[in-house]
C-alpha cells in the first residue's frame, strides 16, 4: 500500500460521515478500510485501521460528528440550547434542546452510526492482530488502543441508549446479530477492555511524537466513569486514584489556557483524551476543526454560526467573581482584538448573544483560511474531570475529609486564574464580588458535599459536552431540564434516546425501540 493510502482512507471515512444517517453502519465496511486477509500483512497495515478508527473521532461534514457530542451533551442538557437561529436550522439539535427527539432525530443517528463504525474497524484490528507479523509488542500496543476505541463507543453507546447490539468480531452484513444485549453485559465488555487498555504506555512514555494516541491513564480515567455509572464507587475510587499516581498530568495554572489554541490547548498536562485536529492547508475535507465553526459567534466578522447557547440557568450557576465563567462562555457586546480594529460580539444566532467561549478561536488565534480548517482541539477527558470524580467516589464511600482536599484544589485554580481574558478586551459578564473569592469547601456532610461536587462539576466543564451524561448518571435529567428550559421531560422516558428508527427497520424488528418513542 502506498504512502497516500492512509491519508485517501481518512477522507473516505470523513465524506462518509456526511451521509451517515441515511447508513446503516452498524453493518458496513469502515469506508476505504481493508477488511481481506491478504491485506494484513504486518504490524503497520493494522495500525492503518487503527487510524482509521481513531478518525471516526473527527470526522468531517454536516454537521460533523464531533456536533453530536455537544448537540447531546450540552443541548440535551440544562446547560445550552439550540442557539444557531431559527428552529428550521438543525431541527434535530432543536428537537434535543427541547427533550422533543424523535426515532427520525438526524443528530441521534450520526451519533449512533459514528460509533459503530469505530467499533467496527476496532473488531477488524482486533480480529486481524493474530495473523500479522512483526513485534508483539508493537503489536499489542495497537489492540489495547482498539480495545480503548471499541470501550469509548460503547460508553456512549450504553449511557445514551440504555441496552444496544453488541457486535465484537468484524462482521459482513449477512452475518451480523443485530438483537439487543444488557446493560449488564456491555459494562461488563467495557470494563474488560479497558483494564485489557491500561497496560498501555502512560501519557509521558508515549510522548510527543505520539500525541492523541490513547495512553494507560485516559484508559483508567474512562474505566472509572464507567465505575460511577454503575455506582461501584470503591472501584472507582481506586481507579481514578491510578490515573493520579501516573505522573503524567497536572491542573494547568491557568483555567482560561486549558482552551487557547496557542497555548495550553494542544498536548495540555491537562489533557488526558482529546480529539487532536491540525490545518491542513485548506483541503477539504480537512483535518481541522469544524465544532468551533458551529459554535462560534454568528457574527459576519467572525463567520461561526452561534449554536451552543449557555441558558440562564448555566450562567446563574457560577458563583459571584467565578472567573471560569468568561472562559466559558462569551457574552453580547464582549470586545475582542481583530487586527488594527476591534470584533463586538452580537451573535444574532441566540436570544441572549452568548457563545461557547471554549471553541471561540477569537480573530488573534485564526491561522487558516477556512472556517473548518484549525487545529483546536476537543478536550474528551481532563485531568480536573478526574480529580472531582475521584472526589465524588470518596464522599460516598464515606471519606468526606479526603474528598475535600481534590474539590479544593480545582476551585483553587479557579481563583488564581486571572479575571482578565488576555484575548478579550472587555466583557460585559460582571466579574465582582464582595467576601472570599470561591472559598474552600469546607462541608462534609455527605449530602451536602455531593451537592457541592456536583455544583463543581457543573461550573468546571461547562459546555464541553458531558452535562447530559452527568444528569442521567445522578437520576436529574428530567427535573433539571424542567427547571432550567420550563418544559416538561419524563426521567423515565428521556434518561436513553431513541434508537434511530432506520436501524429497527434494517434490522427487520430485532432492535426493540426504547421505550416511550
Amino acid at each position: 500500500m502506498n504512502k497516500n493510502t492512509l491519508s485517501t482512507m481518512v477522507v473516505a471515512l470523513a465524506l462518509l460521515t456526511a451521509t451517515s444517517c441515511k447508513k446503516d453502519l452498524l453493518d458496513k465496511a469502515p469506508y476505504g478500510v481493508q477488511t481481506d486477509d491478504s491485506f494484513f500483512k504486518t504490524a503497520d497495515d493494522l495500525n492503518k485501521t487503527l487510524t482509521a478508527a481513531y478518525s471516526y473521532l473527527n470526522t468531517s461534514g454536516f454537521p460533523p460528528a464531533e456536533a453530536a457530542l455537544w448537540a447531546i451533551g450540552d443541548v440535551g442538557s440544562d446547560d445550552a440550547n439550540k442557539g444557531g437561529g431559527a428552529s428550521t436550522n438543525q431541527n434535530g439539535i432543536y428537537d434535543l434542546s427541547l427533550g422533543q427527539q424523535k426515532s427520525t432525530n438526524n443528530i441521534i443517528a450520526l451519533y449512533w452510526s459514528n460509533l459503530y463504525a469505530m467499533i467496527a474497524a476496532c473488531n477488524l484490528v482486533l480480529d486481524k492482530q493474530s495473523i500479522v507479523t512483526g513485534d508483539a509488542n508493537a503489536i499489542k500496543k495497537i489492540a489495547d488502543q482498539a480495545k480503548f476505541l471499541r470501550a469509548y463507543g460503547y460508553y456512549g453507546l450504553v449511557t445514551n441508549f440504555g441496552d444496544v447490539p453488541m457486535p465484537l468480531t468484524y462482521l459482513d452484513p449477512a452475518k451480523v446479530t443485530l438483537s439487543k444485549s444488557s446493560k449488564a453485559d456491555i459494562w461488563a465488555q467495557i470494563e474488560k477492555d479497558l483494564t485489557d487498555a491500561s497496560a498501555l504506555p502512560t501519557k509521558s512514555q508515549w510522548g510527543a511524537a505520539n500525541e492523541g494516541r490513547a495512553a494507560s491513564g485516559a484508559a483508567l480515567a474512562l474505566l472509572g466513569k464507567a465505575y460511577m455509572f454503575q455506582k461501584k464507587y470503591t472501584q472507582a475510587e481506586t481507579t481514578f486514584n491510578k490515573v493520579m499516581d501516573d505522573g503524567s498530568y497536572s491542573l494547568v495554572a491557568d483555567y482560561g489556557e486549558i482552551f487557547r489554541k496557542g497555548s495550553g490547548d494542544n498536548n495540555s498536562p491537562e489533557s488526558v483524551f482529546d480529539i487532536k485536529h491540525k490545518t491542513n492547508t485548506g483541503n477539504f475535507p480537512g483535518e481541522g476543526s469544524f465544532i468551533f465553526y458551529f459554535l462560534m459567534p454568528a457574527d459576519v466578522a467572525i463567520g461561526g454560526t452561534g449554536y451552543n447557547e449557555a441558558t440562564d440557568d448555566l450562567v446563574k450557576e457560577f458563583e459571584k467573581g467565578d472567573p471560569r465563567a468568561i472562559y466559558s462562555i462569551s457574552f453580547r457586546g464582549d470586545v475582542y482584538p481583530s487586527g488594527a480594529a476591534t470584533y463586538i460580539q452580537n451573535n444574532t444566532a441566540s436570544v441572549s448573544g452568548r457563545s461557547n467561549r471554549k471553541y471561540f478561536v477569537v480573530p488573534a488565534e485564526r491561522t487558516s483560511p477556512l472556517l473548518f480548517d484549525e487545529a483546536k482541539s476537543n478536550h474528551l477527558i481532563r485531568y480536573a474531570e478526574v480529580l472531582l470524580l475521584y472526589a465524588e467516589a470518596l464522599n460516598e464511600n464515606g471519606k468526606a475529609t479526603e474528598a475535600l482536599k481534590w474539590v479544593n484544589l480545582v476551585r483553587q485554580r479557579a481563583r488564581n486564574t486571572p479575571a482578565k481574558d488576555p484575548q478579550r478586551i472587555s466583557t460585559t459578564y460582571d466579574l465582582t464580588y464582595t467576601g472570599t473569592l470561591l472559598p474552600d469547601v469546607t462541608i462534609t456532610d455527605q449530602a451536602g458535599l455531593r451537592a457541592a461536587i456536583w455544583h463543581e462539576q457543573r461550573v468546571e466543564l461547562a459546555l464541553e459536552g458531558h452535562r447530559r451524561e452527568y444528569l442521567v448518571r445522578t437520576g436529574r435529567l428530567g427535573r433539571r431540564m424542567a427547571a432550567a428550559k420550563n418544559i416538561a421531560v419524563s426521567d423515565s422516558k428521556f434518561d436513553v434516546l431513541p434508537i434511530p428508527q432506520t436501524e429497527i427497520d434494517l434490522s427487520n424488528n430485532k432492535i426493540i425501540q426504547n421505550t416511550g418513542y
